[in-house]
């Protein structure tokens, strides 16, 4: 997932969002892409933000996430492109250790009886 702001005065209108393996000035490979419908401008100081999801598989050996805002540039009068693009290095998968239960009491935390009292 990806959260996308607007600070500044004018609502966005279909803002593109891509997302690739690696960085796509450097050979990055496109896994997805989607577009956010509106971010309205903020009312006040807070940013609006809007949050958009693409789905893909995580390689289990990890990858470097590049996601490019707008990368057509076709917003206008926006103040700044240069916060357009960011990278995240999503860690390794990790394979989740399975525990063998030995004792009933593992389960239950000690806790016997159809009521759940002690007996």
């Amino acid at each position: 997932m990806v959260q996308v702001h607007n600070v500044g005065s004018l609502p966005l209108r279909d803002i593109d969002v891509e997302a690739y393996a690696g960085d796509p000035d450097k050979g990055g490979k496109l896994i997805g892409a989607t577009t956010i419908p509106a971010i309205e401008p903020p009312n006040d100081l807070d940013a609006r933000v809007e949050t958009a999801s693409i789905d893909w598989q995580l390689p289990r050996s990890g990858c470097d996430v590049c996601v490019l805002i707008d990368p057509k540039n076709t917003i206008k009068d926006e103040i700044t492109p240069f916060n357009n693009k960011s990278h995240a290095m999503l860690p390794k998968k990790q394979v989740a250790k399975t525990r063998q239960l030995s004792n009933p009491e593992d389960i239950t935390g000690g806790v016997r009886g159809g009521r759940g009292g002690r007996h």
